[in-house]
């Protein structure tokens, strides 16, 4: 525990549980958090990495682990839904954040930052942008240009990496 105080519960199984944390009658772990001022949960059959599952449910992320990649995400982009960023701005931010990666990677990150200074969709702020709007651009990217699997393989090749940043 940190050298903060941490207002900690005791639930089934003698598990002191944090802040968010709860457990429900039929063992799984919630943790309820807000966002732009919507309640929203993660959800996990276990609280710790190294817990057992109950017999008969799936293998699932621990809810800790979920919590602590919330965090991160948080602390990497904060709020950035509700800021002014445009697409390309994000981008750049996100690529900025990836240290020690091969050249190549280096070189096809470029080209994606290049693609989106060329074309509008880079300059549209990120709040008016759905994940509908990032899939439907990759796919008129890719009839627009019959070679943008070899041109751009970095955005065609990877997409889930490029949407993960929106």
């Amino acid at each position: 525990m940190n050298s903060l105080r941490i207002r900690c519960q005791l639930y089934l199984y003698n598990i002191i549980l944090r802040d968010g944390e709860s457990q429900g009658k039929d063992g799984r772990y919630r943790y309820t958090y807000y966002d732009n001022g919507k309640q929203k949960c993660l959800y996990s059959w276990k609280l710790e990495a190294n817990d057992k599952i109950p017999a008969g449910k799936r293998d699932c992320i621990a809810l800790r682990v979920q919590i602590e990649e919330l965090k991160k995400r948080q602390l990497l982009f904060g709020k950035y839904s509700e800021s002014r960023y445009t697409v390309i701005e994000l981008v750049e931010r996100y690529v900025a954040l990836k240290t020690g990666v091969r050249k190549s990677t280096q070189a096809g990150h470029q080209t994606v930052i290049n693609v989106l200074k060329k074309d509008e969709f880079g300059s549209r702020k990120i709040n008016d942008i759905r994940i509908s709007d990032a899939k439907l651009w990759l796919v008129e990217l890719q009839k627009n240009d019959k070679k943008a699997g070899e041109r751009f393989p970095e955005i065609c090749k990877r997409r889930s990496t490029f949407l993960k940043v929106l």
